[in-house]
């Protein structure tokens, strides 16, 4: 009795807190879920009921994907963009660095060189042109490639998108409260621990490469100067490419991580889903009034058409079918309206009102009614009926005359 009263306590809470579902006797519902399953059960059962609506276990849809990419909201790997420009920095490094290293070195020869050299203020313009120029000349190169490598990664990963939506000001983000929550939240929790992974994974692989090359290292202070860059060159080289292969495998594991995440952020809940098929594909109430209007429309023209029949049948009452067939223009008898019960009775008064006959054949009204849509062309095995209809109407046609 207790369990049973609780249960009816709940329902009526529940009831008074707007559930969506229609209302329904509460002590013959709760009194069955607890009679069968006892007070817990009827009370998960409850429960689920009342967060199953709530729970975003639909994947997102093509709409709802489009509009968070036109928010600018991507599944995007920064780590991935970070391995592409720091491969093809390496392959800048290979082809190009031997060629920046003998210009750098010239601009230094000239510098150093001329460290007596008298500034004036006539020579003073055209000196920092030849520096800035020697300078950048090198520098260009590099930051170029910098900045290719981070478009090409940003488009390899989510394509060509342009949106102002994330340089919008948005309030939410100065609150505080909310900014501290985000401090500890479980996404930078993760991408700290992901930031330290990989730092420890690093200085492990740069650790064990100087481990392997500290003699080489070395012996670099009894070297030419025309031999350090090639060394230098060869050295960064082999490490970049440890570093690239290491950082790789994770940036690939983290790109398939924020892809599964960006789904699963953009994950909708059951009413959503109806909500936005409603929405595409209108109001049931608005699409029945909209079939309604089409309805009535194609009345009205299959109506305005019946003044143009040669000759109206019926069955006689429930069926009306009008036909026009004019030997100059068509080969074939065409249906241009058709109905039953009071759209025959309209179509049999306008075929009064125009003076067009009306001729009552049962078997042949209920037959061409069924086989034949409005515009069509009367069956050929109905030919000689027809034909029969059509020649009693010629006759009446030439007694009117007469």
């Amino acid at each position: 009795m207790l369990e049973t009263m609780f249960g009816i306590l709940m329902l009526t809470m529940f009831f008074a807190a707007g559930a969506r579902w229609k209302r329904r006797p509460a002590p013959l519902f709760c009194g069955a879920a607890t009679a069968a399953c006892g007070n817990k059960t009827a009370g998960a059962f409850i429960d689920s009921m009342f967060f199953a609506a709530d729970e975003k276990t639909e994947d997102p849809t093509p709409k709802k994907l489009s509009e968070a990419r036109k928010k600018g909201q991507v599944a995007k790997s920064t780590d991935l963009n970070s391995v592409i420009i720091l491969v093809l920095m390496a392959i800048l490094l290979t082809f190009a660095g031997e060629s920046g290293y003998e210009r750098m070195c010239r601009f230094l020869y000239g510098a150093l060189s001329n460290a007596d050299y008298a500034v004036t203020e006539g020579n003073l313009r055209s000196l920092m042109t030849y520096y800035a120029y020697s300078y950048f000349s090198v520098m260009v190169v590099v930051f170029g490639t910098v900045m290719l490598s981070g478009t090409v990664a940003n488009l390899a990963q989510s394509g060509f998108l342009f949106s102002v939506e994330p340089l919008k000001p948005n309030i939410k983000k100065l609150n505080p409260v909310e900014g501290f929550k985000n401090l500890f939240s479980k996404k930078t929790v993760f991408n700290l621990a992901k930031t330290l992974f990989k730092f420890l994974l690093v200085g492990t692989v740069v650790y064990f490469f100087a481990k392997e090359n500290l003699p080489r290292i070395f012996s670099v202070a009894g070297m030419e100067a025309k031999g350090v860059f090639p060394f230098v060159r060869d050295l960064i080289y082999g490490l970049v490419v440890r570093i690239a292969v290491v950082l790789g495998v994770l940036a690939l594991a983290d790109y398939a991580y924020q892809k599964y995440d960006y789904k699963k952020n953009l994950k909708m809940t059951k009413n959503e889903v109806k909500e936005e098929m409603k929405q595409m594909e209108g109001d049931p109430q608005i699409k029945s009034r909209r079939k309604q209007t089409q309805r009535q429309m194609a009345m009205s023209r299959m109506m305005a058409d019946v003044p143009e029949a040669t000759v109206v049948l019926t069955n006689p009452t429930h069926l009306s079918i009008a036909l026009r067939y004019d030997e100059k223009n068509e080969e074939v008898p065409v249906i241009v309206a058709k109905g039953a019960e009071i759209l025959a009775f309209k179509i049999r008064e306008i075929a009064r009102e125009n003076e067009i006959p009306i001729i009552e054949n049962k078997p042949l009204a209920r037959t061409i009614y069924k086989r034949t849509e409005i515009g069509d062309e009367i069956p050929a095995d109905l030919y000689q009926a027809v034909a029969e209809i059509l020649a009693a109407v010629y006759r009446m046609n030439k007694r009117k005359n007469l």
